[in-house]
């Protein structure tokens, strides 16, 4: 027992984790028709990101855009033509900085015009 200023420190650690998606944003329709409000469909992180694979898909499976490079996006376009309205799915697999975990979203996008 202490009499005279006696101080007492503890330490404590407390690390938070944010997994639910890492500061990355994926939109959920875009409207490439030219009028520069969501023509292109890009994926958003306000986290540095080691890796980075966007994988664009139509509803029947096929892969109609792909990119390794977080700053390109989809334009609405496969084969130089205008991919059709409806549903696509994207898939993303990124890993960040300092992580060696691969991390994977898979969400819907809508295209529309």
């Amino acid at each position: 027992m202490c009499t005279n200023e006696c101080v007492d420190i503890i330490t404590l650690v407390i690390s938070i984790i944010d997994e639910v998606a890492h500061h990355i944003y994926l939109s959920n329709v875009f409207s490439p028709n030219g009028d520069e409000i969501n023509d292109t469909y890009k994926v958003n992180s306000s986290v540095i990101l080691n890796e980075y694979k966007l994988n664009i898909f139509d509803r029947w499976g096929g892969l109609v855009f792909s990119t390794s490079n977080i700053e390109n996006s989809w334009d609405g376009t496969f084969n130089g033509h205008k991919a059709g309205v409806g549903m696509y799915v994207v898939l993303l697999s990124y890993q960040l900085l300092g992580n060696d975990q691969i991390l994977y979203l898979n969400e819907p996008v809508v295209l529309t015009r």
